[in-house]
């Protein structure tokens, strides 16, 4: 019996460096009252988040974080984002979604980079 290559292909891999974080954040569907998620990681290019519902790929949402403490301390960022994918994980009790970024401000590039020590 043949497996079937598993890598993904090269437009569904990563672009940039992830880095762990876990926190609560606000998921914003276009019309919709915001849903409190768990994060999971990190980029410049986006994110991965845990939670109870379970949006279509290609819906548009509004991921807020507050960015962990820094020298001036946290910074509350909202960012436009598209969910990428969205699949159900028993492991972490609900739907690993994930984002991708859209234009990001320099605000949110800035407290994203400091977190990953770009």
């Amino acid at each position: 019996m043949e497996i079937p290559n598993l890598t993904p292909a090269a437009s569904e891999r990563r672009k940039q460096e992830r880095r762990t974080l876990r926190a609560n954040a606000a998921l914003r569907l276009s019309g919709a009252t915001p849903v409190v998620v768990r994060t999971l990681d990190l980029s410049v290019g986006g994110m991965g988040v845990v939670a109870a519902i379970n949006p279509p790929a290609g819906s548009r949402c509004t991921i807020g974080i507050a960015s962990p403490a820094q020298p001036r301390g946290a910074i509350a960022v909202e960012i436009d984002a598209v969910v990428v994918h969205s699949i159900f994980s028993s492991r972490e009790s609900g739907f690993k979604i994930g984002l991708q970024f859209g234009d990001l401000t320099q605000s949110a590039a800035d407290a994203i980079n400091r977190y990953l020590g770009s």
